[in-house]
């Protein structure tokens, strides 16, 4: 941003503006839903940027040094990939596998953050133009920050994640984002984690789709997974996506988005596996 601000051009973090309920004026910096394209690409993960430029409600005006704004961005951003390539690529690597790890080894205290909220920062100004005087000023704005965001639920890793037969269109989905996974040739008895649903409340519509926001209980049981069960390890670099997708309460989950039915009181078809896949009658079906 300071080589757009040398050239004449104002640039902020990426954010959203609009009224609280008290009327305030409200500042929302990006968001931490995986749906985002930013979000998403970046639980591959990898380095994903998100570039816009003012314009909604404005037509064409200021056309040009929008144009401008966004090649001058671009080009920046694709000199400095260029110019470190090799510590880019080293470091996504590194953190590829260090997730692949994370999903080898129970119960070695590596939580997941299924939700997360906002944080508001106090004494936070946005710069401003008075359309009165034509002047820069600084306004007091109520800021709700993503970098800052909280955790408002966590889990630890799984090793591996269980849907029975049936839901084909869900492992489809996964693997159309990267993810591995296999169906269990036959019947097999495992100690996993099931999800009950304990409430249940409409969430909206997106995309077309009727959103629902659950809660869900955890219970530790012996399952009989049918042959033709889905098997994804999360020893995967998109662990933390497969994790958000198939997480219930996660904003963004299958459960969310109605792929995974749900109602109170029921059991979901998505199960938690906690222990050494390779300890487990599930190690003749590893590759």
């Amino acid at each position: 941003m300071e080589e757009l601000e040398n050239n004449g051009i104002s640039a902020e973090i990426y954010y959203t503006a609009g009224l609280d309920d008290q009327g305030e004026l409200e500042i929302i910096e990006g968001s931490t839903e995986p749906r985002i394209g930013r979000n998403s690409f970046g639980l591959q993960p990898a380095f994903s940027f998100l570039v816009e430029s003012r314009g909604i409600g404005i037509g064409r005006e200021d056309f040009e040094r929008r144009v401008n704004a966004q090649i001058a961005t671009h080009e920046s951003i694709l000199k400095q990939t260029a110019s470190h390539a090799r510590q880019i690529k080293n470091l996504v690597a590194f953190e590829r596998l260090n997730l692949i790890k994370k999903g080898l080894m129970p119960n070695d205290s590596d939580p997941i953050i299924i939700d997360s909220e906002n944080k508001e920062l106090e004494n936070e100004t946005l710069e401003m133009v008075d359309i009165a005087t034509g002047t820069v000023q600084d306004i007091p704005v109520k800021y709700l920050s993503a970098t800052d965001a909280e955790p408002t639920l966590v889990r630890d890793r799984p090793t591996a994640y269980l849907i029975k037969p049936g839901y084909e269109e869900i492992a489809e989905k996964l693997k159309a984002q990267g993810l591995k996974g296999f169906k269990l040739p036959k019947n097999v008895s495992l100690p996993a984690e099931a999800f009950t649903v304990t409430s249940k409340e409409g969430a909206g519509n997106y995309e077309g789709r009727e959103l629902a926001e659950v809660e869900t209980e955890l219970t530790k049981k012996d399952i009989t997974f049918p042959k033709g069960s889905y098997v994804f390890l999360t020893a995967q670099p998109q662990t933390n996506l497969l994790s958000l997708s198939l997480e219930p309460e996660s904003v963004d989950s299958y459960t969310t988005f109605g792929y995974v039915p749900s109602e109170v009181g029921q059991e979901l078809p998505i199960y938690r596996f906690t222990i050494d896949p390779k300890k487990s009658k599930m190690k003749p079906f590893l590759k």
